[in-house]
């Protein structure tokens, strides 16, 4: 009896025993359920894990395991916080946590991450950016020198090397004449100053280099041929004279748009960097700067480029990117908006599998090499309204040619594409007309009179350009009919209008003596495809 009471005291003990934690024992052996919470209360609540305790970050060295939403940043913050620069302060971030929250903003939806992932995709089908060659120098050509009769301005558009030298600036002023000189050179005069009845005095004398014969362009004393086809002379005056710039009606983007091609003309005026030559002549500036006198072609060429895309870059990419990051970034300090900035550039382009980014230690190079420009360009850009193109200009050559190459480098990634050419055979491009239905690109289309007749590619059916047998004239027509006898008579082939007319009778189409008739100002500027315009 007494071992009958002892046993069951111990199971009322166990059982009592599980109770008080919680649980109970199932008769058919299953694992023991929970009590359930009371008043919402888990009366045996999970231990808390224990705190990350957070870095802080006194060295670059600290920054680790930077995640965020599935993305490492380590990498390319730590690099980025090697090269910060001093006149921006402290690295803007105290800890890792302190990091993580600024880095986190950028990846709010529709913010910072997904606004540099999209223009980095992204492809305009509505604008290109021009190509740029240099011309081929003739050394064979450039066997005889000979000396300008006066120095026009033209002459002196050839001679930089000359003209920019201080001790010759005043050749840019007054009226020179010059002759050879015993030395095989060039001794020119001021003609135009007053000199006194001394027989010893004489018209104030600068002897410069003769220049060679032959050539279709003479520049720094050297000797050029045409533009390739399919590519005209450059806008630009002094260094860049030798580059040669894509005919827009070449390319699949055959309206010309500043320094790229647009398809439409209401496409070009959408363009934020539309009819900017400054920047390209920005570009002049910095190639002289880089290189001084006596620059390539080559290098002409590619620093236009070069500087394009970077003002490009500006003007399209960190515009848009700034206005997200400024609304953004309200409670965080100026640097700290700037650094999420920046890093998230070259955070894309290392997401996204950009083939810069493909080589880890010549993307972080590029970093270092890039990145204080791009700083300067963010910090600068914050406070404007208009993009300062001076000072990009002013900013790159104060970095230098390495910081810009690696700019380019990232900059291309998010800029409009170069021009392609067209299958389509161009005999020339209208790249300057009163009347802008009529810019682009101009095919021949059979003869009238013995002569070609052309027609724009684009609208083949309501515009030519063609001879008269009768004037002794070429003369651009084009259909309309949205007014006058074209609204009434058009049915009947009555609405072309004549509007502008040249007596140059050339065999094919011609590029002078243009007047209007019913057309607007300015007259048509018609550039050959094989010619250049030249």
């Amino acid at each position: 009896m007494v071992r009958w009471f002892l046993l069951a005291a111990a199971i009322v003990g166990c059982w009592a025993s599980r109770r008080a934690r919680g649980a109970e024992v199932l008769d058919d052996g299953e694992e023991p359920v929970p009590t359930p919470p009371v008043d919402g209360v888990d009366p045996d609540p999970a231990p808390a894990p224990a705190p990350v305790p957070d870095v802080p970050i006194k060295t670059c060295n600290d920054i680790k395991d930077v995640v965020i939403r599935g993305k490492d940043w380590t990498n390319i913050v730590g690099t980025v916080c090697n090269f910060w620069p001093a006149q921006f302060g402290k690295f803007p971030a105290s800890s890792v946590d302190n990091l993580k929250k600024i880095i986190g903003q950028v990846m709010n939806e529709g913010g910072l991450w997904d606004k540099l992932r999209a223009l980095a995709v992204e492809r305009s089908n509505k604008y290109c950016l021009r190509r740029e060659v240099q011309r081929y120098e003739l050394t064979s050509a450039a066997s005889e020198s000979t000396c300008p009769t006066v120095l026009s301005d033209d002459v002196l558009e050839e001679m930089p090397q000359e003209t920019d030298l201080p001790s010759k600036k005043e050749l840019l002023e007054g009226y020179w004449a010059c002759e050879n000189s015993t030395s095989g050179g060039c001794d020119c005069r001021k003609r135009d100053q007053l000199v006194d009845d001394d027989p010893t005095n004489d018209f104030p004398m600068v002897s410069i280099a003769s220049r060679p014969s032959g050539c279709a362009m003479v520049h720094a004393g050297k000797c050029y041929g045409k533009c390739p086809q399919k590519f005209r002379p450059t806008f630009l005056k002094g260094w860049f004279r030798p580059v040669c710039t894509s005919i827009c009606a070449e390319t699949t983007y055959p309206v010309t748009c500043g320094v790229g091609c647009a398809n439409t003309r209401s496409d070009c005026v959408s363009i934020i960097l539309n009819q900017v030559k400054e920047v390209a002549i920005s570009a002049g500036k910095v190639a002289i700067f880089f290189s001084g006198a006596g620059v390539s072609g080559v290098m002409l060429a590619q620093t236009v480029e070069q500087v394009v895309k970077v003002a490009e870059f500006a003007f399209n990419v960190l515009s848009k990117v700034l206005v997200i990051a400024d609304a953004a970034y309200k409670d965080f300090t100026r640097e700290q908006a700037e650094l999420a900035t920046l890093v998230s550039i070259f955070q894309v382009l290392k997401d996204l599998a950009a083939e810069i980014a493909s080589d880890w230690i010549k993307f972080q190079d590029l970093i270092r090499k890039s990145g204080n420009l791009f700083l300067r360009l963010i910090d600068a850009e914050f406070a404007w309204k208009n993009v300062n193109l001076g000072w990009i200009t002013g900013a790159i050559m104060k970095e230098g040619a390495a910081a810009l190459f690696g700019a380019f480098e990232v900059a291309r990634a998010f800029a409009y594409q170069k021009c392609e050419m067209a299958d389509d055979e161009v005999h020339f491009t209208i790249e300057q007309i009163g009347d802008q239905r009529l810019i682009g690109a101009w095919s021949e289309d059979g003869s009238t009179n013995g002569k070609p007749r052309y027609r724009l590619i684009r609208d083949r059916g309501n515009t030519v350009l063609e001879w008269s047998r009768r004037s002794k004239s070429w003369a651009i027509w084009v259909f309309d009919a949205s007014f006058g006898r074209g609204w009434w008579f058009g049915w009947a082939g009555l609405g072309w209008r004549e509007l502008y007319e040249t007596k140059a009778n050339t065999p094919g189409f011609p590029s002078t003596g243009w007047r209007k008739i019913e057309g607007p100002l300015p007259m048509p500027l018609l550039v050959g495809t094989k010619t250049g315009g030249e």
